[in-house]
């Protein structure tokens, strides 16, 4: 296979776990599935940098970019934080192999920091929607449980950095497996992965249903109604406290309707006027192999 093929051939195999896989784990509300997803990213990356060795240095970000954009063809679950975590792991993995290279060393380094994103992407989301007041909450939160639980932000931190550790080991036992899997055994986990045959979203689905279902998601409810009792809790001012309400809700609203109504083809189309040739043509042959 030349470079472009096996670019191609990595794009499909990420895309249908992150279309099939990933639509199943999210329909199933299974967690930690953004994690496991992460991690068969990052082995999927580094199998294909080790077989380009000294050729196509931006092959990471190019399969993550393509495959980011595919995920809007997802049937169920979220689509904004997948598309967001998919690019974001796939260009903090292409620093590790700019800076050290297609050893080892420069893999592990990648997996490392692909993997780290899964922790920084939630607080990065929910800062956007409800600024520094995710702050204060947390720490309203945390002095009023203090007596009755005995937590800090200390303990906190500690529990989220055994997380990180235990996560990062992973990856380098990933980095280790991509090294010294069999190349049958590769065939077969890729050959797996491009027989998943995602379903394709029923066109009927109006958009305020899918925007509906957005945010109905377990997560997002919690998170508003945790942040609307620290301001009810905290507040004088019963405008000032609706309008603080209100703009997180419209915000992910927008987002979540500007997302599912863009169309895939002409978004290729602009890419192309971009002047990004390379990524509309994966996009392209992608797209072409997935409905044939």
């Amino acid at each position: 296979m030349n470079i472009d093929n096996q670019i191609v051939l990595f794009t499909i195999a990420l895309s249908m776990t992150e279309i099939g896989l990933g639509s199943l784990l999210h329909s199933f509300k299974i967690p930690f599935s953004g994690h496991a997803l992460s991690l068969n990213q990052a082995f999927l990356l580094s199998v294909l940098n080790i077989r380009l060795r000294n050729t196509d240095r931006l092959a990471s970000i190019e399969v993550s970019t393509a495959t980011a954009i595919l995920k809007s063809l997802s049937p169920a679950g979220k689509k904004l934080t997948p598309m967001l975590a998919i690019s974001a792991q796939g260009f903090l993995h292409n620093i590790g192999i700019l800076l050290i290279g297609r050893n080892f060393i420069g893999i592990a380094l990648a997996n490392a920091l692909c993997s780290l994103w899964a922790f920084i992407q939630p607080w990065f989301i929910y800062y956007i929607l409800y600024s520094k007041d995710l702050i204060a909450m947390g720490e309203y939160f945390i002095k009023k449980l203090a007596p009755i639980a005995e937590i800090s932000i200390f303990d906190i931190g500690i529990a989220v950095g055994i997380f990180v550790f235990i996560k990062i080991l992973i990856s380098l036992g990933i980095t280790v497996l991509a090294f010294k899997i069999k190349e049958d055994k590769l065939d077969a986990y890729i050959s797996y992965l491009l027989k998943q045959k995602p379903k394709t979203p029923n066109p009927s689905t109006s958009i305020v249903k899918g925007v509906m279902k957005d945010i109905t998601s377990p997560l997002f409810i919690f998170s508003f109604l945790l942040m609307s009792s620290f301001y009810f809790l905290t507040g004088t001012n019963a405008a000032i406290i609706f309008w603080k309400i209100l703009r997180p809700l419209a915000l992910a609203i927008i987002i979540f309707t500007f997302l599912r109504i863009i169309p895939m083809q002409g978004l290729i189309a602009k890419i192309d006027k971009l002047g990004l040739k390379r990524l509309s043509q994966i996009l392209k042959q992608v797209l072409d192999k997935i409905n044939n």
